[in-house]
């Protein structure tokens, strides 16, 4: 059962968080060749360096320059994180 159709091109995504989850579906993602770039937001510098060198992400962004540039958002945050992140996106699309 494929989750990520083959012959779909998703553009630009952003990923919101980039730890575990988030990170392996960036590489996901990119290893299917349905996204023509892949942006990083997250607060921990450490996690969004880790996840540029492994290739996870093509580039590090902030929450609202995501919104201006993503066809795709995706929040890899926990769930108390996300109405936050709702708010700093909803006034940009």
């Amino acid at each position: 059962m494929a989750i990520i159709n083959p012959s779909s091109n998703y553009g630009t995504v952003t990923i919101v968080g980039v730890g575990l989850i988030g990170a392996s579906l960036g590489l996901a993602l990119k290893k299917a060749g349905v996204v023509n770039q892949v942006l990083g937001v997250g607060r921990s510098a450490q996690n969004l360096d880790q996840a540029l060198k492994m290739g996870a992400i093509d580039a590090i962004v902030d929450l609202v320059e995501a919104t201006k540039q993503s066809d795709v958002i995706v929040l890899c945050v926990p769930v108390a994180q996300m109405r936050a992140a709702f708010e700093v996106i909803e006034p940009h699309l």
